[in-house]
């Protein structure tokens, strides 16, 4: 075979081979038989012997030459099989180094013939593989490999074309080919200098490459330019300008990225898509036609074996095309046809302006909103493709060193781009960088993961993103300014994603927006926000961010590089925008909101801000719905007030306190269960939609518009206060308590209600409201009798024997659970009278009429009052009562009409203004009492 020179470089590489003689008989040319046997498809009939099939096929120059070199009786022996056959013209034919086959010594022909011998037998069929691209490297007699793979409807062995004959013998197949295949060369550098890639090989020799190549037992890939590919270089990249000493470093890059490690044959590299070269960046496989392309290179021969390594002749020296050039070869076509579209090939294309492009793939392009790539591409130079395109790049020549600490660079396009690190992984703005540091002659392609954007101010940014349920809690605010560009402020937006949104309980959103949580929606969407520019690295490093609202959010980098925000991911970091940044995250960050709320509903009702509800508590207790209602829920809760209660006791002909008794204990739990709605925040305008719910006890509730702006509950309980939220609810305050029809009061017999008779009084009862007294028309106190207590001892509600014109009497509060009487002087039988602890407190007092209209007292004075002390004496015909020390007690008057409807206490908006006494209190707790 000949020796290959390159005199321009003083370089000289001959391929050495140890002499190899000629198999012996004793040689098994193949394998078990089986590996495509006779019935393998396509195959044809059998011939008789290796010789007899081959000489019938037209191979009489491979007959001569197997019987000059000693092989015939091998090949005819038992074992299998697989002769891949040179026709008589491709043995008379010029080999690939150059040389002849018959001037070769008997054993270099034995050699090469011994590596047409596969050691199996291999059919038609059986050569395809699997998956229909061949078999790989399948060994030859003596352990060498040949690769056979199918590229396109191609089959080749190594780098020829192999027509699958499948003549059959008696030992295996016989297969045609039209070229003599040359047995591997010790290494690479011998690879290329026999093969005639002489200049590339010289280039790798200077550059003190050789050597790592030269290992026999290394594997690399190599794509190897051809001699003709070097030598027409041209403009600045010319062969001479590549090989002067001081564009040394550069060509070395160039170089290393025509080198894998590994052995990536054709078929292998097209199954993986790209392989990562020695110098990093990756190498693109794609096919054409029956061949394929690498990072844009025509690969002109394949699977080439040297050593342990691989090569393939490539017709251009990568990294030498432009900027614009560069990005078809780095599979991305789409970035390839836009940048023609926007008429830019021609600035991409300057070898003395040095750019960087940041290219989308073609899945990034494909990832747009349907026939938005189309359209851009449709308004060519006169829309925003240009704009949209030069945002993508920046100048000068920026390799992956130089993005670690790029961090915030001027685009091309004039908008700011975040180029910064965050973990292993380095991003532009909002895009992964997926493969770095594709080489061009005019600077360098990277490949990312997402079309960016141009900036725009955060609101819009919001918008076009599709976060319309944050861009409606902030128009919900009013806060609109804060985010639309018209402030100066830089400002970091972390903002949920509609998912993040659809996450939270069901219905907390719909109350959130429906206008009674302005001052919760407001916390909800500033805690999200921050009066900085803060990047994900930035923030990284800082570790937290104080928002405008709510406390601190804490931030970290979580496994595989993702930023966590109070442990959620950021799903899209750096969005650019023109007045700050946005941050996409998967939840809605709940903690400043949380904080304005109770932790549930059973905390919510404990300390409702209104009075005239205490009874509420001990009734979940006894029921055990503050446990239920304490749980993660979510809970609808209607929360009757404490005159619902007596109401309700009174309609049974019962004091209340009878129905805190054990005995009443599974009545008032079915009775409760219908209060109370679960899986669900159901604030008014949700329940008026619903127009009914089932309840935690299975019965369904009616909602209903009362005609009036408010909502009846059930037939007759209204709506006294709507959509009191907690983190796992929403309680709504009612006047009536809602009895379901599974609700059945208990048989008590005389024993279960004497049994009943010692309770403890109004303060175990939890009434916040006072104690009523009816008096008679002659002014003078009428016989106390308790109709409806609030405590077992003490009177709500009385009648005396007065007529029809008795007055009413509210005792303050902290007289609960006594039985107390009182004398007064009266103006006239038609006034309503209260008594109040504190000067204060009784201006609160308003008389609510039929129509709604609330009076103020008519007059305010001081009573003597004596209470009562408990006693079992007394005389009942005369209505005396045993006497304690008289105190002093304000009260309040009005003029009683029969529209009176409600005693409705509040607390004064002046305290004790216009009184004497100068004395002031804390605001009471409201009650209310009905006529």
């Amino acid at each position: 075979m000949t020796t290959a020179t390159t005199p321009e470089f003083n370089f000289l590489s001959q391929r050495v081979r140890s002499p190899r003689a000629a198999l012996g008989a004793g040689i098994a040319l193949a394998l078990v038989a089986g590996c495509g046997g006779g019935s393998d498809g396509g195959s044809a009939t059998v011939a008789g012997s290796a010789s007899q099939a081959l000489a019938n096929a037209g191979f009489g120059d491979l007959v001569q030459a197997l019987d000059a070199a000693g092989l015939t009786s091998t090949v005819e022996g038992a074992s299998a099989a697989t002769v891949l056959a040179p026709t008589d013209a491709a043995l008379a034919a010029p080999l690939a180094d150059g040389s002849l086959f018959g001037s070769l010594t008997p054993a270099e022909q034995a050699d090469v013939l011994t590596y047409h011998v596969l050691a199996a037998s291999l059919g038609t069929a059986a050569l395809q593989g699997a998956t229909g691209t061949g078999l790989g490297e399948v060994d030859t007699l003596d352990g060498r490999q040949v690769f056979i793979e199918r590229l396109g409807t191609q089959l080749y062995a190594n780098d020829l074309p192999l027509e699958p004959v499948g003549i059959k013998t008696q030992n295996g197949f016989v297969h045609r080919l039209d070229s003599v295949l040359l047995p591997p060369a010790d290494d690479l550098i011998a690879t290329l200098n026999e093969r005639g890639y002489t200049i590339f090989a010289a280039v790798l020799a200077n550059l003190g490459v050789a050597a790592v190549l030269q290992d026999p037992t290394a594997e690399y890939t190599l794509l190897a330019p051809s001699d003709a590919a070097l030598l027409s270089l041209v403009g600045t990249q010319t062969l001479d300008e590549l090989l002067a000493p001081e564009n040394a470093e550069q060509l070395l890059e160039l170089v290393l990225y025509h080198s894998a490690p590994g052995k990536a044959s054709a078929a292998a590299g097209l199954e993986a898509g790209s392989v990562a070269s020695s110098q990093g960046p990756a190498l693109f496989f794609r096919p054409e036609g029956n061949g394929l392309r690498v990072s844009g290179a025509l690969v002109e021969t394949i699977n080439v074996p040297g050593g342990k390594g691989v090569l393939h002749g490539i017709d251009r020296l990568l990294g030498t095309d432009t900027v614009a050039g560069s990005v078809s070869g780095y599979d991305l076509d789409l970035a390839s046809v836009a940048i023609s579209a926007a008429d830019l090939s021609a600035a991409l294309s300057d070898l003395n302006a040095k750019a960087t492009l940041f290219a989308p793939t073609d899945g990034a392009f494909e990832a747009l909103p349907s026939g938005q790539l189309d359209l851009l591409i449709a308004n060519g130079p006169a829309g925003d493709l240009p704009g949209l395109l030069t945002y993508h790049a920046v100048a000068g020549k920026l390799d992956s060193q130089a993005l670690l600490v790029a961090g915030q660079q001027a685009s091309l396009q004039g908008g700011d781009l975040i180029v910064e690190q965050i973990g292993a992984t380095t991003y532009v703005n909002d895009a992964k960088v997926v493969d770095a540091d594709l080489p061009a002659s005019s600077g360098y392609v990277h490949r990312i993961d997402r079309v960016l954007s141009v900036p725009t101010d955060i609101y819009s940014t919001l918008e076009a993103r599709g976060l319309d349920t944050l861009v409606a809690a902030i128009d919900a605010t009013g806060a609109k300014a804060l985010f639309d560009g018209s402030q100066a402020t830089a400002r970091t937006v972390f903002a949920p994603t509609e998912a993040a949104f659809e996450a939270l309980p069901p219905g907390l959103l719909n109350c959130l927006l429906d206008g009674s949580q302005a001052a919760n929606l407001q916390t909800l969407v500033l805690n999200h926000v921050a009066n900085s520019k803060q990047t994900a690295a930035g923030a990284l490093g800082a570790g937290s961010l104080t928002p405008v609202a709510g406390p601190a959010i804490d931030v970290t980098l979580g496994a595989g590089d993702v930023v966590l925000v109070n442990g959620v991911a950021i799903s899209s970091v750096n969005v650019a925008c023109t007045n700050g940044v946005v941050h996409v995250i998967d939840a809605v960050i709940l903690d400043g909101y949380q904080q304005l709320v109770p932790d549930n509903v059973t905390e919510l009702v404990q300390g409702l801000p209104v009075s005239g509800y205490g009874a509420i508590k001990g009734v979940l207790e006894q029921t055990g719905l503050d446990v239920t209602l304490a749980t993660p829920g979510p809970f609808t809760f209607f929360a009757p007030d404490d005159i619902a209660y007596i109401d309700l006791a009174t309609d049974l002909g019962l004091m209340f306190t009878d129905l805190q008794e054990p005995a009443y204990d599974d009545y008032m739990t079915e009775v409760m269960k219908y209060h109370v709605v679960v899986g669900e925040f159901l604030c008014a305008a949700d329940l008026l939609a619903a127009g009914s719910v089932t309840t935690l006890g299975g019965e369904v509730l009616n909602i209903t518009d009362n005609g009036v702006g408010g909502l009846t509950i059930g037939t007759e309980a209204g709506v006294v206060v709507a959509n009191l939220l907690a983190s796992n609810g929403v309680v709504h305050l009612i006047d009536r308590v809602l009895v379901p029809s599974t609700a059945v009061l208990p048989q008590l017999t005389v024993a279960d209600q004497e049994e009943g008779a010692g309770s403890t009084g109004a303060d175990e009862a939890g009434f916040s409201g006072a104690a009523m007294m009816a008096l008679g028309s002659s002014g003078r106190a009428g016989m106390v009798t308790p109709l409806v207590g609030i405590g077992a001892s003490s009177t709500a509600r009385a009648i005396a024997d007065g007529g029809s014109g008795s007055l009413a009497l509210a005792a303050a509060s902290q007289w609960r659970g006594r039985n107390d009487g009182a004398s007064l002087l009266a103006d006239g039988p038609t006034a309503a009278l209260v008594l109040i602890d504190e000067p204060a407190q009784v201006m609160g007092a308003r008389l609510i009429l039929a129509s709604g209209e609330a009076l103020e007292p008519a007059m305010v004075f001081v009573l003597e009052w004596t209470p009562s002390t408990p006693s079992t004496s007394g005389d009942s015909t005369t209505g005396s009562i045993p006497q304690s020390p008289s105190i002093d007690r304000w009260c309040a008057v009005w003029p009683l009409t029969q529209d009176a409807t409600r005693l409705l206490f509040l607390p004064p908006t002046d305290a004790a203004d216009g009184l004497e006494t100068g004395a002031t209190s804390a605001a009471p707790e409201v009650f209310a009492i009905s006529f």
